[in-house]
């Protein structure tokens, strides 16, 4: 059986590599590794809304 896939969309490969640590049951790909070539704009008033406007976009890839 294959591990599930998680896209993670950050292109902080610090981040990453904790990540990718913690979830070793997951084949864990940042955003570019997954062929997310262009950033999204951050425009968000907090972490999280600029969390969710990257994650949108992954989605919608």
């Amino acid at each position: 059986m294959s591990a599930k896939r998680l896209i993670v969309a950050t292109g902080n490969a610090g981040k990453l590599r904790e990540i990718k640590a913690i979830l070793t049951d997951y084949e864990v790909l940042g955003a570019k590794e997954a062929g997310f070539i262009s950033d999204p704009e951050e425009n968000g008033s907090t972490f999280r809304e600029n969390a969710a406007i990257k994650a949108r976009a992954l989605y919608e890839l």
